[in-house]
């Protein structure tokens, strides 16, 4: 009886307080989710954290050593993935940040290549962007 009183409440803060999807706008999606299943679903997978020599590690050929390197999604102009990078870059929206995060941190998990990590470091940036930003974007 509690919880279906709490879900009546629940939908009648909703009609005040919507809930939408940073991807499509839509209002069918989990409290604590960013994005609709159908964006999640959109969202380009590389599958790097699986491959060795995948894109993103042969970019520190010749400079670093790395064990391993990947990158969870393609980024391209015009796509959810950048309009969540803007929301957090231009408008603060650090929700998005901690979304894609938690998303990159999943995959990274999964993956089997990443076991032995004992701390993911991230790279540097200005420290008058940071202050600015208030945050690390890595």
């Amino acid at each position: 009886m509690v919880k279906l009183i709490s879900s009546y409440v629940n939908d009648f803060a909703h009609l005040f307080f919507p809930h939408n999807c940073a991807g499509c706008g839509t209002d069918v999606l989990q409290n604590v989710a960013l994005l609709c299943a159908r964006c999640l679903q959109q969202l380009p997978e590389t599958d790097f954290f699986e491959q060795p020599g995948n894109p993103v590690e042969k970019k520190f050929y010749g400079r670093l050593q790395v064990e391993a390197a990947g990158s969870a999604y393609y980024f391209t102009k015009e796509s959810l993935l950048q309009h969540l990078v803007k929301e957090l870059k231009y408008h603060g929206n650090k929700d998005a940040g901690f979304y894609l995060g938690k998303l990159s941190g999943n995959l990274l998990m999964q993956s089997k290549r990443f076991d032995g990590v004992d701390i993911i470091v991230p790279l540097p940036l200005n420290v008058r962007k940071e202050r600015k930003r208030g945050y690390n974007q890595a």
